[in-house]
Formats: structure tokens, C-alpha cells, sequence
């Protein structure tokens, strides 16, 4: 999953939904897709 460590994505990915409203922009969520998550925190 492109060279992701799962338990760390998956714990990010929840960490950071939670505390959003339910008026996030969708931009918001593509930012979190594995390919761009990694980019973020190389």
C-alpha cells in the first residue's frame, strides 16, 4: 500500500477525522489517500 506502514496510517487517518466537522471539505479527505499521506510526512 504504497510503502505505508498501516498501523501508523490508519492511527493518523483516525486521529485527524475525528476532530474534523461534518462540513470538511472533500479536499480535505483526498489529502489522506495512502499516495498523498506518505508525501506529507516523509
Amino acid at each position: 500500500m504504497h510503502k505505508v506502514n498501516l498501523f501508523e496510517y490508519l492511527t493518523d487517518v483516525i486521529n485527524r477525522t475525528a476532530e474534523w466537522q461534518p462540513n470538511t471539505p472533500i479536499e480535505k479527505y483526498r489529502e489522506l489517500l495512502p499516495d498523498r499521506w506518505e508525501k506529507a510526512n516523509d
